[in-house]
């Protein structure tokens, strides 16, 4: 295995649950590059790349120690520490809410703006909407949307789904993406 400040190496980049499991992704290419398979050694390897406070942790575990533990039951046990490190959990309402209000507080004045907004506000929305049961309506993700368009704009943005949606009844709400390209058109 490559030392700890090599080119390469698994970097131990942030203590959040994607950059856990960024870190264990790379350590385990790492690993198959250097074919590395024993289940002790690859605990060792996983303590190699990450600060030593962080190490003394997890070898304090009883998944590290316990040689009848696999290697995958170590990095379960080690994700079980970080919230919303399960596929279940990958993203919360708190992070929408997040995402939402920061947005609400500056506004959007542009169509870069919009768009670095939309491209952290869609994955985070479809996955809350795919979730069973789900933990946003689809007319929740919308409305929301329409919120954060201007007043000055908002007449604009229904005209356009207006058009581009003429046959929609009334009580029906308009489509994420129908909305999306209206915001988009009219920015």
């Amino acid at each position: 295995m490559p030392l700890s400040n090599e080119h390469g190496t698994p970097q131990w980049v942030t203590t959040s649950r994607e950059g856990v499991e960024r870190y264990f992704r790379d350590l385990e290419r790492v690993m198959a590059k250097y074919q590395v398979t024993d289940d002790a050694e690859r605990k060792e390897a996983a303590l190699i790349y990450v600060p030593i406070d962080v190490a003394k942790r997890w070898e304090s575990l009883p998944s590290f120690a316990d040689v009848s533990m696999s290697f995958v039951d170590f990095r379960a046990q080690i994700l079980s520490f970080y919230l919303g490190s399960d596929k279940d959990h990958k993203f919360t309402l708190r992070e929408f809410d997040d995402v939402v209000s920061s947005r609400v507080r500056s506004g959007i004045g542009s169509l870069a703006e919009y768009m670095a907004f939309y491209g952290e506000f869609y994955p985070i929305a479809r996955y809350l909407m795919s979730k069973s049961p789900p933990e946003l309506t689809h007319r929740q993700v919308v409305d929301t949307l329409l919120r954060l368009i201007h007043n000055d704009r908002r007449p604009a943005v229904e005209a356009r789904l207006s058009l581009k949606v003429p046959d929609k009844h009334r009580e029906d709400s308009y489509t994420v993406d129908q909305v999306h390209e209206a915001i988009v058109h009219v920015i």
